[in-house]
């Protein structure tokens, strides 16, 4: 789990720094945006025991994907769990307005925090790329590209409230246009993206991973077909 740190905590030369470093005990929470880890202990040993010899973690009931476990340590998405607080069952993260489902609402809020995580501290706004890593079996991956090219695009559309039948009433509003590939393996632009100190990423679930892909398709469709496509890479939004 050294992915929590930036860098070894010691200097030491003579001692070896291991991903596995770092394992939660058994009242530990570690959490980032995407998915948290926690160790496998707190949870029941029924479902331990139907994962013993898995290296996905799925539900025992619906086979749903719910995360990655590696010996000891379980990594669960927050799109893809509920917790219990209160005698309630609730979802990571609520939204005060909804899209279309927890997955895309989690896509969306996930780049908006990564686009303010990426300009934190930044005196000017500068172009954000980001990396999202999902894991699609036990030995692959795939790789959503987004480079956000603009995140306060000024728009005109149509108001909703049309006093007069006859005019057509513009409204402004600010939208972030992006541009995104999709690469099924571990190429040398994916390598090239991951290496880049600029560049911020994450792992999601293969449910964000998937809804949010079919988001951004949606969202393209509001560009004109023959604007669509630049260098490989397809032009979108993350929200209209």
């Amino acid at each position: 789990m050294s992915e929590w740190f930036c860098h070894g905590h010691s200097h030491d030369n003579s001692i070896s720094i291991t991903p596995e470093m770092l394992r939660p005990n058994k009242q530990d929470f570690l959490y980032r945006l995407t998915y948290f880890v926690v160790n496998n202990k707190i949870l029941s040993d029924k479902i331990n025991k139907f994962n013993s010899k898995r290296s996905i973690y799925h539900c025992n009931r619906c086979l749903a994907w719910l995360g990655m476990k590696n010996k000891e340590t379980v990594k669960l998405y927050n799109s893809d769990v509920k917790l219990e607080y209160a005698n309630n069952n609730i979802h990571v993260f609520t939204h005060t307005t909804s899209v279309q489902n927890i997955s895309t609402d989690d896509f969306i809020y996930t780049i908006e925090c990564m686009i303010r995580e990426f300009n934190l501290g930044l005196q000017y706004t500068m172009l954000c790329k980001i990396v999202l890593e999902c894991t699609i079996s036990a030995t692959n991956k795939q790789y959503l590209l987004i480079w956000v090219m603009d995140k306060e695009l000024q728009v005109l559309r149509n108001s909703e409230k049309q006093e007069c039948p006859d005019q057509i009433v513009l409204q402004s509003s600010f939208l972030t246009k992006i541009l995104y590939k999709i690469e099924l393996e571990c190429n040398d632009e994916v390598e090239n993206w991951l290496a880049d100190p600029t560049v911020v990423n994450t792992d999601i679930s293969k449910t964000m991973f998937f809804y949010g892909i079919e988001h951004l398709k949606q969202m393209s469709m509001k560009v004109p077909e023959s604007f669509r496509y630049t260098n490989g890479y397809c032009i979108s939004f993350l929200k209209v």
